[in-house]
């Protein structure tokens, strides 16, 4: 990791909170290119298997 550059106690805090948010949106933007990936091989793979079943 990086060398905080706030100063101070409340530095420390902003970091820590900072730090926190990061690694939050990290998260949400993993599930969010799952979903994605997924409804887009869902919409791929729907006329396939209407062809293999009708």
């Amino acid at each position: 990791m990086l060398e905080n550059y706030l100063n101070g106690e409340k530095g420390v805090r902003i970091n820590a909170l900072m730090a926190g948010a990061a690694w939050n949106f990290k998260k949400m933007i993993e599930k969010l290119k799952e979903k994605i990936i997924w409804l887009f091989f869902q919409k791929k793979l729907q006329p396939l298997i209407l062809k293999i079943g009708g």
